[in-house]
């Protein structure tokens, strides 16, 4: 994934952080599998980080997974559609299932 860390800012926006949100960040400073994860989703290797920056990679980690959800809820409709009409015969029924579980494999693959 491409991420703007290197890209200059255009603003700076207030972010509310509760207790939990403050303990969340610090455990994403320290090592574990939640930094993980965050370097992986942020497509960086988190290191030494500033605050800013450490907010700014869980933000892209966010919109990558907002995205992929919104593709898969894309695939899954284009699915559906493709077989609206489909009348399976006695006994098939899981056919259908199989080629709309294919038709979304197909997408995803073909979109990555």
């Amino acid at each position: 994934m491409v991420t703007r860390l290197n890209e200059p800012a255009k603003a700076r926006k207030s972010l509310p952080l509760t207790d939990r949100d403050l303990a969340d960040l610090e455990r994403l400073r320290g090592h574990s599998p939640e930094r993980e994860a965050l370097a992986e989703l942020a497509g960086v290797v988190v290191e030494s980080v500033t605050e800013a920056a450490l907010l700014h990679m869980i933000f892209a980690a966010g919109l990558r997974a907002i995205r992929e959800k919104a593709e898969e809820r894309a695939y899954a409709s284009a699915a559906a559609e493709e077989l609206r009409a489909a009348r399976p015969l006695p006994g098939n029924e899981y056919k259908v299932t199989l080629a709309r579980n294919l038709i979304e494999a197909v997408l995803e693959e073909l979109s990555s």
